[in-house]
């Protein structure tokens, strides 16, 4: 047996999680539903429960957990097998893939790397100019790249640049390094939020509205609320990050500069390759804002899903002017995320049963105690009480289970959904706190340089100010804006 098909042993919460689960769908099955909640509802809270726990511990992966509704929802009654298959092949899911077809060739040539050297080039060897300069590339990257991607891309930059400054086991070179290693985790996951493909929830929202309840939410649109809550969490996270003495008082400012220089010489001139990705890139984005401008001139047909595809298509046609073939090939495609996908996939077949079955409507009733919360004290609520839930599950799973139920909580308060709902998406993407809480978190904690300490102490103060400034940033552009 080679060594990469060998299984790391299942950890303790695995292990609890796989035995528990089945547990909820047999309580269901044994057990008559409360007061007057149907059985069909009954059935779906059970399977619900089950995911939610797998998903919760990694029992399975997160991407075979996704594929239970395709046999268990027949199988328990609750919905047939031809309502349940279609959610995984969503037009949302297509923007995703055109979205990580476009993050792959930036990848594959190159220009992802480019960007982020000339932001850091440009803000300088000051540490808290190059902090700001590490979070404006990772945000603008994380914008339109996977955060995981963009995480992984930044972090030997990062590193690098720490061994430059002066004694490593000095207390100032220390908390340089924790600041910048946080500054990357964090920007990636902020960045995010800006826009509809930044991140798995916002693209979740957007598949959810567009197949339950017929409402659309463009590019441009989504822009007009998630790049204000990034822009003013990124200026947060810096002054927070940054304060106090960070300076090691020994680095050679013209070090850092060098290294930076020495990255962007290996990449050489500009490429033919880059240039035309960077053209597909900006032809993308202009379609993705503009698109409501388009429809009005004879392309109703167009949408961000359309565009997504058209571009991804684009890539596989044009030649990179390289001994490469085209821009992208289909072997390079194949390192995708494909199990993001069926994750979405899973996700959207479980809000559409719990929407059929009664389960949403059910719960939104028990919920009604909080309509005797000002409107704005219950959205902070809510986008606390998610993200602290996705400090220790998958957001795509947080947001895949909550959309609907809070969608049916807004609506029992009479309520617009969109008040409650957009708030709730960008909050499963800012969860500060814990290593396993975002990929981008676990990709600087396992470096060795960060203790689990640091990231609590900053992660806890973001995660309460940013449920400030989610509550109110989405409650004002929501309520009087859209």
């Amino acid at each position: 047996m080679r060594e990469d098909d060998q299984e790391k042993p299942p950890s303790m919460s695995a292990r609890i999680g796989l035995w528990t689960g089945p547990l909820w769908v047999l309580a269901t099955l044994l057990m008559p539903p409360p007061g007057d909640m149907a059985q069909e509802a009954w059935r779906c809270a059970g399977l619900a429960l089950l995911m939610g726990t797998w998903w919760a511990t990694q029992a399975l992966p997160l991407a075979i957990t996704a594929l239970l509704p395709i046999f268990m929802a027949p199988a328990l009654g609750i919905a047939a097998l031809d309502d349940a298959v279609p959610a995984y092949a969503d037009p949302v899911i297509f923007l995703f893939l055109g979205g990580f077809l476009l993050g792959l060739s930036m990848q594959r040539w190159d220009l992802h790397k480019r960007i982020a050297l000339k932001i850091m080039l440009v803000m300088g060897q000051n540490p808290r100019r190059q902090i700001a300069g590490f979070m404006i590339a990772t945000g603008f990257l994380s914008m339109w790249v996977s955060n995981t991607a963009t995480a992984v891309m930044m972090l030997p930059i990062a590193t690098s640049v720490m061994s430059l400054h002066g004694d490593a086991d000095s207390e100032g070179t220390r908390r340089y390094g924790t600041a910048l290693l946080l500054a990357i985790a964090y920007s990636a996951s902020i960045g995010g939020v800006a826009t509809l493909i930044g991140t798995p929830p916002n693209a979740l929202l957007a598949g959810y509205l567009s197949s339950q309840t017929d409402m659309e939410i463009g590019f441009a649109q989504w822009m007009s609320v998630g790049l204000p809550v990034a822009i003013v969490m990124m200026l947060i996270t810096w002054w927070w990050l940054t304060r106090g003495d960070i300076s090691t008082g020994e680095e050679d400012p013209e070090q850092g500069q060098n290294l930076l220089k020495e990255e962007m010489e290996k990449l050489g001139a500009l490429g033919s390759a880059e240039k035309r990705v960077g053209i597909i890139f900006m032809l993308a984005a202009i379609g993705w804002i503009t698109r409501p401008q388009l429809n009005t001139l004879g392309l109703e047909w167009l949408d961000d899903t359309t565009i997504a595809i058209m571009i991804g298509t684009l890539l596989f046609l044009i030649p990179s002017g390289t001994t490469k073939g085209k821009l992208m090939t289909w072997e390079a495609a194949s390192k995708m995320p494909w199990d993001v996908l069926i994750l979405f996939g899973g996700g959207l077949a479980m809000a559409g049963i719990v929407q059929e079955t009664g389960l949403a409507e059910w719960i939104a009733e028990q919920l009604t105690l909080l309509s005797v919360l000002p409107t704005l004290l219950l959205i902070g609520c809510i986008v606390l009480i998610i993200k602290f839930l996705t400090e220790i599950t998958s957001n795509t799973a947080t947001a895949a289970t909550f959309l609907p139920l809070l969608a049916a909580t807004a609506v029992s308060l009479d309520m617009p959904p969109l008040l409650i709902l957009v708030p709730a998406t960008i909050s499963a993407a800012c969860a500060f706190m814990m290593p396993i809480a975002t990929p981008p978190n676990a990709i600087v904690f396992a470096s060795g340089q960060l203790r689990i300490t640091d990231m609590i102490k900053k992660g806890l103060f973001l995660n309460l100010v940013s449920t400030l400034v989610i509550s109110g940033l989405c409650y004002a552009i929501v309520a009087f804006l859209w």
